[in-house]
Parts: structure tokens; sequence; C-alpha cells
């Protein structure tokens, strides 16, 4: 093939360009050229001449090739002439007397601060799915920078479905994308500014019995003991806002993965159903306490929880099934729930409604 040349099995293009590299690859070689310039600086006792270069150059080749990253030797080289001004005034920056590297301040690479951006506006401007039945599905329109979206994407950072005028934030993008919004100082939403959510600690297990015994009638809440062999057996399968204020538990959901496709009683008593290999989930609680309700935490919680699962599952997804009392099915039904009708189950004496969305 024109351009290119098989090396250890692998196909390498001889004309490869410097600006073709990804982001993080030139941010590795950045900071490798800066650490071989600073090492030939205090050898020297000042900026390394063009004699030096070669060296340098040579050095950061090891690096490069010990990464598994593929440029031309000639486009390195290229690249540091270019930035090697640069090197030398950030090494007098640090090198200046009463100056530390808690002193300077160093600017983002542009190419670093427009993928920052994009992540932090994708997340902020991201919004509910349209569709009846996964309300839970956050995306954002993708009229950002097409080479930027690109590289998130390759990186699991966002995902871009074929053909879509939307672009959706995987979990892992949103938790980068709100460390970036601490960083830069940005807020969030009113919720997560307040609220931590993620999985329960077995050091919180008192608190979730408590909220158990607030949130249920005693004929309808588990037992002490079911909830700690749950908690004990199956932590992953929970999913806690905690305030940040007081560092405890505000509200919660939890359940259990299983194959099983209709909803019965004694998922509420007997842990030992729980399949971490399960596609479908069976919801056993969604608590919020009194003095944190009327300001939809219950709807974040459910949503992250689904958002969590859905990411767990390949393309197929699975279904989520719960119970709940008829004047909570409307509000099930705006989380994206189908009313299944009257439930089969007794628990606690007293009538159900199935209620089911897939994810």
């Amino acid at each position: 093939m024109k351009n290119h040349i098989m090396v250890d099995g692998q196909l390498l293009q001889t004309n490869k360009k410097y600006s073709q590299l990804k982001l993080r690859q030139k941010e590795k070689i950045y900071q490798w050229m800066f650490e071989a310039y600073k090492k030939r600086y205090l050898e020297l006792g000042k900026g390394p001449g063009d004699s030096e270069d070669e060296s340098i150059v040579s050095d950061v080749m090891e690096h490069i090739e010990k990464a598994g990253i593929w440029i031309p030797e000639s486009e390195v080289y290229k690249h540091y002439q270019s930035i090697k001004a640069n090197l030398g005034k950030r090494m007098n920056k640090e090198s200046a007397p009463g100056k530390g590297p808690s002193d300077k301040v160093l600017k983002k690479p542009r190419e670093q601060a427009i993928e920052e951006l994009t992540m932090m506006l994708v997340y902020l401007t991201r919004f509910q799915e349209s569709n009846e039945y996964c309300r839970y599905i956050e995306n954002s329109w993708k009229q950002y920078d097409y080479d930027t979206i690109e590289a998130l994407t390759e990186r699991e950072m966002l995902y871009l479905p074929p053909k879509s005028w939307c672009i959706y934030m995987t979990e892992q993008g949103k938790a980068e994308a709100r460390r970036l919004l601490k960083e830069y100082g940005i807020c969030d939403t009113d919720l997560m500014e307040r609220f931590e959510f993620r999985t329960i600690l077995q050091s919180e297990t008192d608190q979730a019995i408590a909220m158990e015994q607030e949130c249920f009638s005693p004929n309808e809440a588990c037992s002490p003991e079911h909830m700690t062999e749950r908690i004990q057996k199956a932590p992953e399968s929970f999913l806690v806002a905690v305030d940040k204020d007081t560092g405890l538990i505000a509200g919660l959901v939890n359940g259990l993965s299983t194959n099983e496709y209709k909803f019965r009683d004694e998922f509420f008593t007997n842990a030992d159903l729980y399949d971490p290999a399960g596609r479908n989930i069976m919801i056993l609680g969604l608590e919020v306490l009194p003095e944190y309700r009327g300001q939809g935490l219950a709807r974040e919680i459910m949503f992250q929880f689904l958002r969590r699962e859905h990411e767990k599952r390949d393309d197929d997804g699975g279904m989520v099934f719960l119970t709940c009392h008829k004047e909570k099915v409307k509000m099930y039904q705006k989380m994206g729930f189908m009313d299944r009708g009257i439930s089969d189950s007794t628990w606690g004496g007293v009538e159900w409604h199935d209620m089911s969305c897939r994810i």
C-alpha cells in the first residue's frame, strides 16, 4: 500500500504527520520532551544548544516506542524544534529565584481546552430522552467540533449513534465532566451540587435500615435482617444520594438482578436470588426521607440507577420490574414505567400494581 510499511505485523503510515496524533499522545510527547530538555538544562547549567537536539529527540523516541505510539522521528524532530523556545521559557520560570511549581500558571494546550470545554458543554446542555419508555436516557445535540467528538467517543466518554443528531454521554464521561466543572469553578445542577450519587457502603447499613422503617409502613418494610443481608451480598445493587453537607443518606433505590421475568415477594426476603449476571432487575425500594421530598430527588435517583444498569448491559438490554400502590402509578409512569395491572404480590397484605420498563 502506498506510503505504508509493514513492521512486526503492523501496517504503519510512513508519511504520518504530528498533527494526526491524538491529543493524549501529544500531551505525553510534550511532557517527555520537557523532561529530556530539563535533564540537559540541569547538566549544562543553561539551555541546551542545537548540538543537543538529536540526543533529546532520541530520548523522547525511546518513550514513544515503549508507549506503542507510531510517528516518524523526523516529525518528532520538527515538533521539538518548533517548541524548543517555549520549553526554555518554562524551564526559566521554574528555575527563577523564589519561583516553584506552585507559583507558575501553565496554559492548557488549545486542543486540550477544546476537548475539556466540549465535555462540559455536552454535560451541561444534556436533556431527557423524549421516548416515553426510555425517559432516563440523556442526550445532547452533536453540534460540536467533529474531530473532538470522535476523539471523546474513542475514549468512551461519549457514544455517537450512526445517523443521529444526538450524542450520549457515558457515565464515565459524566464523572470526568463533573471533575472538570469543579476544576473550572462552574456550578452543576442544584441536585448534583447538593448530593453525591454512589453505591452504598457497608458502614451505611444502619442508615438504610432506618430509612426503610421510616418510608414504609410496618407491614411493608423489609426487616433489618433482610436489609443487612441484601447490603452484604449485593451492595452494587444499591444507589444512594448522600447529602454533601451532612454526609448522611437522603434517599436510595435498591434491587436485585436476575434472569426472571416476573416479580415475586421472595425477592424481598431472599438475597440468594441475586444473580450478578442477570439481565433483569427487581426494584425492591425507592426511598427518600420526608425532608428531602418535593425537589425531584426520587426521579434523579431512579434515572441515575437506570442509566448505570443500562451501561452494564449490551445492546439487547434488559427489563426492570417493580410493584407500587395505585396512587404511585402515575409517578412511575412519568419515569418511563408501564402499568401492567394488578400484581400477584401479597406483600404486606395490600394490593400492588406491576410496573416495568426496558433498559
